[in-house]
């Protein structure tokens, strides 16, 4: 099943080597995602946001 979330993305944060995406709790359960499911991520620029640059640690 393939499903677009990228309109309900909270919050995205790097820990530890683990990509954390924070969703809304009724879309959580609308599409029956638990916490450990793997999603499969398709991870496209956004060309109308070039404002938004994306800051990398050294």
């Amino acid at each position: 099943m393939v499903i677009n979330l990228s309109n309900f993305i909270k919050k995205v944060v790097m820990n530890s080597g683990s990509l954390i995406i924070t969703l809304p709790r009724d879309i959580v359960e609308l599409y029956e995602i638990n916490p450990g499911d793997i999603l499969e991520l398709d991870l496209v620029r956004n060309h109308h946001d070039n404002d938004k640059k994306v800051k990398r640690k050294k």
